[in-house]
């Protein structure tokens, strides 16, 4: 096992790998920041390695985007107790393809 991890590295497979998954989220946060500045979403966002987290602190009402057709995954729907949402992520892997 050892011998082929060191051989793993020793090929600059490693390094490569790594590039090559800098490479990837960097193409997703460019592609994020285009949609979000296209939509001009009055919203504070977090990028983050997972996707987009909206802050919904800010709005009055979010009714609007729960019947929007974003792929939103809203954390609060987790727990059994009602609460108000606060937050909403959207995976990178959910956005439309440019």
């Amino acid at each position: 096992m050892q011998k082929a991890l060191s051989l793993y590295i020793d090929n600059l497979m490693f390094e490569k790998n790594r590039l090559s998954l800098l490479n990837q989220q960097e193409k997703e946060l460019t592609r994020a920041r285009k949609l979000l500045s296209q939509n001009q979403l009055k919203l504070s966002y977090f990028l983050n390695r997972d996707g987009i987290l909206l802050d919904l602190r800010g709005l009055k009402s979010i009714s609007s985007l729960k019947h929007s057709n974003l792929p939103l995954d809203f954390f609060e729907a987790s727990y059994i107790q009602d609460c108000p949402y606060q937050y909403a992520k959207i995976k990178y892997g959910d956005l439309e393809k440019p």
